[in-house]
């Protein structure tokens, strides 16, 4: 399974590459969106990048001190392929859940969702 591949702050890392696919992000950009340590993201780099391929480095051409950081077409695939396991899981737990869990749930998407728009507004992104 490709969760299995992944460990969950990978797949935030991943997610996070594909949603500003059009603009790759400096490492910065990662770690501050993501709320990493630029060391720890730097190690999660470089175990997606060297051993598995997903992500891909370079030098940004108008700052060349900066490291922009783009997802691979395989970076893609596996992170696709987690995804839909996940929203399988999703599909299996949901109907076992009691109308009051179901709202929690609700709430609790809810408020995520709040505080994604937020840190994308800062960010100044739509």
């Amino acid at each position: 399974m490709a969760t299995d591949l992944l460990t969950e702050t990978e797949i935030l890392v991943l997610d996070h590459l594909l949603e500003n696919g059009d603009q790759p992000p400096r490492m910065r950009d990662v770690a501050n969106s993501t709320g990493l340590t630029y060391s720890h993201l730097s190690k999660i780099i470089n175990q997606l990048e060297t051993k598995d391929g997903y992500v891909r480095r370079s030098i940004n051409p108008s700052d060349r001190r900066q490291i922009l950081l783009t997802i691979s077409k395989t970076g893609r695939s596996i992170l696709e392929k987690a995804m839909d396991e996940e929203r399988e899981r999703m599909r299996m737990i949901i109907p076992k859940l009691t109308d009051n869990e179901k709202g929690v749930v609700a709430e609790s998407i809810t408020l995520f969702n709040k505080i994604l728009d937020d840190i994308h507004e800062r960010e100044g992104r739509p």
